[in-house]
């Protein structure tokens, strides 16, 4: 008889174990000096039955406790069939809430953009009513205004390519994105093009006619509430690059606050804006756009947003303008650069009631 081996099937060796069970109990017909033998058998009978006993009384368990273990083995098949299939629909299902809520945010954007137009106030009583450019004449020339006076999109795309790596780092490396007065979608492109997840919010249709016939995901609105109707640690970043002096001080307020809500722990908020310690930018540049509210210092932006409970905040000075080669450029400080941005990371843990 073949001996077993390790790679023997379970089945196989209870099958041999039961057949070897009853060896021993009778003499094989025919055997010589059967007489002795029987004498011996009826001897050694009263020791092998409580042997026999226990070999049967043992293989019956053992054959007991692998029809348990193939149950079990069955029904734990089944439960990982199982959790497998409500992971996969929980990630389907919250898929779906998000696409949802963000619908209805859009739709609810749009709502306030329609009653702005009409002349209503906003529907909450609020302050955060989409930003106006003044005359629907203006916000239709703005693509052109910007093109003409902030730079070519190849420019501002150079200069936005220094944030990827801040985007890209655990653990907002997986997106999403929101990319607040997206505009012609510079930003955007880059982050597709470095297979980044995501989408912008406007309130110029003619920037987000553009987006998406660039294959862009840019919806129409209100950028501050689309944030307010967003859930809890939403978005891994939000960008927003020369938004914030758009704003009433109040609206800015909401927007740090709201960003900090629907960020991710170790989130990140970059906010670029016109750099007003630069004489030039100060004293003129800025007030080229009619639709800008008023300047912001960097030392203020910064204290709002570390204020409002962001860490690591950081202020970056950007644009750098030529300084004459006799001029002490240290001397210059921020003032020789004609943009800046403040970056936030959302610590871990965020006081909800913090007014």
């Amino acid at each position: 008889m073949q001996e077993p081996s390790d790679a023997t099937p379970r089945h196989i060796l209870l099958q041999r174990a039961s057949e070897r069970v009853q060896m021993g109990r009778d003499i094989p017909t025919g055997a010589r000096l059967r007489i002795l033998k029987r004498l011996i058998n009826r001897i050694a009978r009263v020791f092998t039955a409580e042997q026999i006993v226990f070999n049967q009384t043992s293989v019956s368990l053992l054959q007991q406790l692998s029809r348990e273990i193939d149950s079990q083995s069955d029904t734990q098949a089944q439960a990982l069939v199982r959790i497998e299939n409500n992971e996969t629909e929980t990630r389907a299902l919250s898929i779906q809430m998000m696409d949802v809520m963000a619908q209805n945010a859009l739709f609810r954007s749009e709502l306030t953009l329609f009653r702005a137009r009409l002349g209503e106030s906003s529907p909450t009583g609020d302050a955060s009513a989409p930003p106006s450019y003044g005359d629907d004449r203006f916000t239709a020339m703005y693509a052109a205004f910007e093109q003409q006076f902030r730079g070519s999109t190849e420019e501002i795309r150079g200069r936005q390519q220094a944030y990827i790596p801040d985007v890209l780092q655990e653990p907002r490396d997986r997106g999403p994105v929101l990319d607040i007065g997206s505009g012609r979608g510079e930003w955007l492109t880059l982050l597709k093009e470095h297979e980044i997840p995501a989408y912008g919010v406007d309130s110029n249709e003619n920037f987000v006619d553009i987006s998406i016939k660039a294959g862009l995901d840019v919806r129409l609105g209100d950028a501050v509430m689309h944030l307010k109707l967003l859930p809890d640690a939403a978005l891994s970043t939000i960008t927003a690059f020369h938004v914030a002096e758009h704003l009433p001080f109040s609206v800015l307020l909401d927007l740090i606050d709201h960003s900090l809500r629907t960020l991710i722990p170790g989130g990140l908020l970059i906010l670029e804006t016109p750099n007003p310690t630069n004489l030039i930018v100060g004293a003129a540049n800025f007030y080229l756009d009619p639709t800008h509210n008023k300047p912001l210092h960097p030392r203020l932006l910064h204290f709002l947003i570390e204020a409002r409970g962001f860490t690591k905040v950081e202020t970056r000075f950007l644009a750098p303008m030529e300084v004459p080669e006799e001029e002490d450029e240290q001397a210059y400080l921020g003032s020789s650069y004609y943009d800046y941005a403040i970056l936030g990371v959302r610590p871990p843990e965020v006081d909800g009631g913090r007014s």
